[in-house]
This record gives structure tokens, C-alpha cells and sequence, in this order.
């Protein structure tokens, strides 16, 4: 089998392993890396974006465990442990933290959960003084239940749907757990199951216009509505649309869980055999990325690891824990890809690798990085609630000194050269070299020769993020000169020479390649176009021969 990742450590070591194992040198690098990380008190990183603790909630080693996080209004609202209030409503406007509503006054905890945006509100299940969780809202300022209060109790999977919020409850003895709707005015029930025996809805997902999801052991879907049965004999799970169609994990005798999909009109088709015979692949995570569906499936050889299909093949992309199977001891073999995200063309994931227990990654269609080990050695950060605020890739992960709080991934360039003190002659060929960002997809490219008061773009202006640029060197002789390099898409992730270079001019009358000598590579010219003319007898064949 074709593993078709590398992995990446640094801009010097890049190895292809044909089983994903590291080559020594390269696993030293990425040992040396993050070790120094620890020891400097910051976690690593790996080659380029910079992972960092976004705010520490809960100080010092206890956890504030942030989730449900969703965003509101230009806030960025979530759950949040601190002793003085218990599991609350935090929210976070880009530089702190603050408690939004404690529903449950004092040390005790409300606990919401299942966060939703709606008509300009947030809606949210919580438990009040008494009774069990119901369903609040909250408009920047107060908490109350939501108008059209019923005994509908444990709202959860809230979602917006065609105007409407949608949500699974439970009324005991008259409804059991079913679909509610809330319209801004009332809760009315969705009762699959009519009378007090529970339908159980689940994995809902909008596809064609409609909802789907699945219920204990069918397939349905919904238009607003009525509910319609699709099949009551499969179970369908981990939902996801790709190219015109929905797929899903599934469970069959013959080929056990696999990839299925289905176009909405005909039955559903397998599309998969990861795990050859009833053995089961059971493929999660499903997310989309560059043009395929990636996910975690067992082939029953290498364990969970990360997957994709392009809606033809399905291959697996990196081996990334690479420990062989040893019957007794399973599951040390599985990376167990999860939480999938996708920020800036690159997707993110929580991965273990056999050594750094489950931390972040990240994959850009061709490099597997490990961005940081958060807490150092076997134990694990498992960063999760992925979500992008104020163009900023926002999560939670566990530390050993700071427990469970809020990180961020923030895009970073690294210019290499020129970074100062060089000297180019004018009109020559130059490279501009920079640390590559998978973040960053296009990186503009300026000039300034008086140290930074004015800017001028390369010609031609520089396309993508390759590392490097061929530069000609402008006829303009100065001493304060510098390179400027920036994400086409957003001016704030820049860098820039660290001191001026010099660009000055060669007078010398021989030096035909510009580099202000006059050597043999100057010879090879004049005796190329010498050899071109055809005419070595005439004195001025080769033009600049005759000079």
C-alpha cells in the first residue's frame, strides 16, 4: 500500500517514508523541537504556524474546560467551569474572557450545552434552580426560558432549519424523545413515534433542502413538514454531503461498517471495502477537504488511521501511528484521528502517534505536521471544539500545568532571505526565501530602499506559497533596502527583513552575468556566443565578444 503524506519537522529534514516511519534524522529533529519547547515553557511548533494559549480561564492548573463554543454578534460564546460560578455562559471578544450569564447563581452549575444562534439570540439547554435541563435563551445581556414553555425536557442538537430552531427532547409519559421545533413563539413536537414510546432522532444534516437523520435503526428525512421514513432497516451515522451526494458510515452483515452513499432519490450504495469482508472499517469524522472526504477507518491491519475518499478510491493517507499490532495489547496501533477541522486550506485534527499520546496535527495536502505536543511525553492535550473567530482557528486542549483551556492557531511567515546585511548587485538574479505557511496560500512581496517609509510590489508579482521567488534586482543603488512578505489575504500575518542589505552597482566591463566578477562563467558566455555565430574568423561574431 501507497502511504501518500510526509511528514514534515523542519525546513531542513523533509523525508517520504513509503510506511510512515520516520527516518532517524527526522525523528530527532522533531524529538529536539519539542523537547526545547518544553524546556522553554512553550509548546512546539512544527515548521511554521505558531500554537498558543489564548486565555487561561480558570488559573493555574485546574481546568475551565471550555465547549459548545458558537458564536453571536461578534462574540464568541461557550461553556466554562470556575469555582465561583460552576459550568456557566462565558463568552470571549477576542482578547478576554468574561462570565455572560450565571444561570444558577453561586458555586452551582447550570451546565449549558447544545449552543445554537438563532433569530440574533443564543439558545441553549441549562438546568434552572429545580427540575431537569431545559431550554434558555439569551439576548447579550439576560437569561430566560424560551417563550411557549412546555414540560419538553434535556433539549439537545439544536440546529437551525428553514427559519426554524430544531431540537431533540423528551416528554416523559406523553411524547418520549422526539424532534421539537421552536419558531420564536412556541415548541411544537415532531412525534415519529406517535404516543409516549421515543423515535430518538439523531446525526441530523441538512442535504437537498431537506433534513436528514437517522432514528434506532432508520433513515429518515424531513422538509419542514413531514417526516418520511427512507428505510427502516439501516442505521446511518457521521453524515456528510460531498459532490451532490450524502454519505455516511453503515453497518451491513456482509461488509460489516463501511462508506455509503445515497443521491436522495435512489437506495443507498456502498462505495467502500476498507475492511475486506464483515470486519468492520467504521469510518468517522467525515469531513471534507481539497476535493475528497477525509476520515478514521480500520483496515484491519494498521488500525485507525486517517483515510480519504475522492469519491472513486478511498486510500489511507498516513500510517501516522506507526506501532504494529500485537494481539492482547490493541489499541496501541491506532492514531485514532478525530475532531476535524478545516482553517485556511490546511485541515487540523487530534492524532496520537504512538509517542506524544493524542495532539495536533495538521495536513496540507501533502505535509503531516505535528503543530505541538501541549502536554509533553504519552499524555494527552486531545485538542478539540475547532472553531474559526475573527479569522482566528480557536480550540481546547489540556496541558500539564494549565488543564483544559483555550488555544489558538495563529498563521505566522518567516522571511529567510535577504534578512539583512547582504550586498546584490543591481540587475541580477536574487532569491527571496521565506519558511512556508500551510496556512497561507498566496504570499505577497515588497520592496523598500529607504528602510521601510515606502514599498514597492516584485515584478512580476509573486503567485502562491512556494518558499521562494527569483528576483531581479532593480537598477537602484541604496544602502538601506528590505523584503517584506505577507498573506495575500490578510496584511496582518507579515514579516520582514531583520537590517538593511545593500543593492549596488557593477561597473565591471566583463562581467556579463552580473555578478560583479569576472570569472569563468563569464568565459563560458562569450565562448557560447562565439560558438553561435558560425563565423569564428569574423571579428565581431558574438557580439559582446568583440568588446
Amino acid at each position: 500500500m501507497e502511504i501518500i503524506a510526509k511528514l514534515e519537522c523542519s525546513r531542513h529534514q523533509k523525508n517520504r517514508f513509503p510506511f510512515y516511519r520516520p527516518a532517524l534524522p527526522c525523528a530527532a529533529a522533531l524529538t529536539l523541537c519539542l523537547t526545547l519547547a518544553v524546556l522553554l515553557g512553550s509548546p512546539a511548533v512544527c515548521p511554521a504556524a505558531e500554537v498558543a494559549l489564548a486565555f487561561d480561564i480558570n488559573p493555574g492548573p485546574g481546568s475551565s474546560a471550555p465547549g459548545w463554543m458558537t458564536e453571536l454578534n461578534g462574540k464568541l460564546y461557550f461553556t466554562a467551569y470556575m469555582p465561583a460560578t460552576g459550568v456557566e455562559l462565558y463568552r470571549f471578544d477576542g482578547e478576554t474572557v468574561s462570565l455572560a450569564a450565571d444561570i444558577l447563581t453561586g458555586p452551582g452549575s447550570s451546565t449549558p450545552a447544545s449552543l445554537a444562534a438563532y433569530n440574533n439570540r443564543l439558545y441553549f439547554s441549562a438546568r434552572g434552580a429545580s427540575g431537569p435541563p431545559r431550554l434558555y435563551q439569551f439576548d447579550g445581556a439576560t437569561t430566560s426560558l424560551t417563550p411557549g414553555y412546555t414540560a419538553s425536557q434535556n433539549p439537545e442538537a439544536l440546529f437551525v432549519y428553514d427559519g426554524k430552531l430544531y431540537f431533540r427532547a423528551t416528554m416523559f409519559g406523553s411524547y418520549g424523545t422526539e424532534l421539537w421545533r421552536y419558531d420564536g413563539a412556541g415548541q411544537t413536537v415532531i412525534d415519529l413515534y406517535p404516543g409516549p414510546g421515543s423515535s430518538g432522532p439523531k446525526e441530523f444534516i441538512q442535504f437537498n433542502g431537506q433534513v436528514y437523520f437517522n432514528t434506532s435503526s432508520q433513515f429518515w428525512r424531513y422538509d419542514g413538514t413531514t417526516p418520511t421514513l427512507i428505510d427502516q432497516d439501516i442505521n446511518p451515522e457521521a453524515f456528510v454531503v460531498f459532490d451532490g451526494k450524502l454519505y455516511f458510515g453503515m453497518y451491513e452483515s456482509t461488509h460489516g461498517n463501511e462508506l455509503w452513499c445515497c443521491d436522495g432519490v435512489n437506495p443507498a450504495t456502498r462505495v467502500t471495502d476498507i475492511n475486506p469482508g464483515p470486519e468492520f472499517a467504521s469510518p468517522s469524522g467525515m469531513t471534507v477537504y481539497n476535493g475528497a472526504i477525509y476520515f478514521s477507518a480500520d483496515n484491519g491491519i494498521d488500525g485507525f488511521e486517517l483515510w480519504r475518499y475522492d469519491g472513486t478510491t478511498a486510500e489511507m493517507v498516513a500510517d501516522i501511528n506507526p506501532t504494529p499490532y500485537v494481539p492482547g495489547i490493541d489499541p496501541v496501533h491506532n492514531s485514532f484521528p478525530h475532531n476535524f477541522a478545516v482553517y485556511k486550506g490546511v485541515l487540523f485534527f487530534a492524532a496520537d502517534d504512538g509517542e506524544h499520546g493524542h495532539e495536533l496535527w495538521s495536513y496540507d495536502g501533502e505535509n503531516l505536521t505535528m503543530l505541538a505536543d501541549l502536554y509533553p511525553g504519552p499524555g494527552w492535550s486531545d485538542p478539540g471544539e475547532f472553531t474559526v473567530f475573527n479569522d482566528v482557528l480557536y480550540f481546547t486542549a489540556s496541558s500539564d500545568t494549565l488543564g483544559s483551556e483555550l488555544w489558538k492557531v495563529v498563521p505566522s511567515l518567516k522571511l529567510l532571505s535577504p534578512n539583512g546585511g547582504e550586498s546584490l548587485n543591481f540587475g541580477s538574479k536574487q532569491q527571496i526565501t521565506w519558511k512556508k505557511e500551510p496556512c497561507v496560500q498566496n504570499v505577497d512581496i515588497e520592496f523598500s530602499t529607504d528602510n521601510g517609509s515606502t514599498w514597492a510590489t516584485v515584478t512580476p508579482p509573486n503567485s502562491g506559497n512556494t518558499g521562494s521567488y527569483t528576483w531581479l534586482v532593480p537598477n537602484i543603488e541604496s544602502e538601506q533596502c528590505l523584503v517584506r512578505i505577507s498573506d495575500s489575504d490578510d496584511p496582518g500575518i507579515p514579516d520582514q527583513s531583520d537590517s538593511a542589505f545593500e543593492i549596488y552597482q557593477c561597473a565591471l566591463a566583463h562581467d556579463l552575468n552580473g555578478d560583479c566578477l569576472v570569472d569563468m562563467e563569464d568565459l563560458s558566455l562569450l565562448l557560447t556566443e562565439w560558438l553561435k555565430c558560425g563565423k569564428p574568423n569574423d571579428p565581431t561574431c558574438g557580439g559582446r565578444l568583440a568588446e
